[in-house]
């Protein structure tokens, strides 16, 4: 039994975001990755923790049995104005 399992992933997977690119656009995939998790808790309880990106922000969301952490860019940052300018604040806040 792991420790810990990690599934790395170039776009975010559980994002309900229609806006966004993501597993949501691929129903069928993102189903059967549901069944596998659901298959994976029946026979261990070792936690599942997604790393996804690729939406030029960050954040940390889950459901019980994973978390999901979703990382912009290294060249993405708050003190480039001609990026986010004024957006920063209010989301950050």
């Amino acid at each position: 039994d792991s420790a810990l399992i990690i599934v790395a992933s170039s776009i975010q997977i559980w994002s309900t975001n229609p806006a966004m690119e993501g597993w949501g656009q691929f129903p069928k995939e993102q189903e059967r990755l549901s069944n596998l998790l659901r298959l994976h808790y029946e026979k261990s309880t070792s936690p599942v923790i997604f790393l996804s990106g690729d939406v030029h922000h960050a954040e940390i969301s889950g459901q019980p049995g994973y978390l999901e952490i979703t990382s912009s860019g290294l060249t993405h940052h708050c003190g480039q104005p001609k990026l986010y300018g004024r957006l920063c604040r209010p989301l950050l806040e």
